[in-house]
This record gives structure tokens, sequence and C-alpha cells, in this order.
């Protein structure tokens, strides 16, 4: 699967996230997010991470270093430099890839499902992949938040704001 990863790269919307974090719940409720992966000068991979709206969102950047683990890269937290290790655990490269993160803050360890898409939609099956590799990960369906498709399908939280530091 994972002998061309340089077809990674390139925009990828997030549909759905699951996660063993009340903080990136409440954050990524009802905020869609769109991801460019970019390969460095050094030949890592810098994610630079935006919102769809609300319009003029920050930006976030993180660099992942390519390990020698086929589809596995690490990087460190934006706040707190503790360690991400992020695995793509199925991609077509075309259309759909789904990826966990495991991060820390410390004290606590999280898990962070992905389902990405290279446009707003996919498939049924793809969404019970999803929700199968999120139950694989010790995750529930309680634990997943689907991204909205268009604005007015959701009204986010008052304290909800755009991501701009992770725990």
């Amino acid at each position: 699967m994972w002998q061309d990863w340089w077809n990674f790269l390139g925009t990828w919307h997030g549909l759905a996230t699951a996660t063993n974090s009340d903080w990136f719940l409440g954050k990524l409720k009802c905020i869609p997010c769109l991801a460019q992966l970019n390969l460095t000068a050094d030949g890592n991979i810098e994610l630079t991470r935006s919102y769809i709206w609300p319009e003029n969102s920050p930006r976030s950047v993180t660099t992942y270093a390519v390990t020698s683990e086929p589809g596995v890269f690490h990087a460190k937290t934006l706040k707190g430099g503790y360690p991400i290790e992020f695995r793509v655990l199925e991609t077509d490269y075309n259309k759909i890839a789904i990826a966990v993160a495991y991060m820390n803050d410390g004290d606590r360890k999280f898990t962070v499902v992905k389902l990405l898409s290279r446009t707003r939609d996919t498939s049924a099956d793809t969404v019970d992949k999803f929700e199968d590799y999120t139950l694989k990960k010790g995750l529930t369906k309680a634990n997943i938040v689907f991204s909205p498709k268009k604005r007015g399908e959701c009204s986010p939280p008052s304290n909800t704001s755009p991501i701009v530091e992770e725990p």
C-alpha cells in the first residue's frame, strides 16, 4: 500500500474525527478542516491545517518526520512539544485515507482517528470502514464527530474556536 507515499501529498478534507479527547471533540465540532501536505526541503512532510469557516481562521503548521516504517510519521504537539505518532491505516491516494494519531500531554494519552477525503464527500462503505477502525482503536461511536458539509448544518458551541494549539 505505501510504496508511493508522495502520492499522499496534497489537499485532504477532514470529514470525520474520532477521539477520546474531550478537548478535541469540543474544538472540532462543526468546524470543517482542510489539510495541505507538502514535502519539505529536508524530505519531511509539512501539514498546514486550516478551517473552511469562519473565514480568515488561523492556520497551524506541523512538520512530520518521515520514518523508516511505511506510513508512519513523527511530530511534536504545537503546545508543549509532546510526541505525536501519525499512522496512515488505509489510503487509495486518490479519494480517501484513514489515519490514526497517538499523542499525550505528559499525563494523558489520546487517540485520534481521522477520515480524510480529496473531496467533501465519501461513500457509506468508507464511513463504515472508518467506524470499524474507530472501534478497533478502543473508541466508540460517541467519540465520532462528522464535519458539516455546509454552513447551518449545526451550530457550534459558543466556546468553540478554530484550533491554533493542540493540548
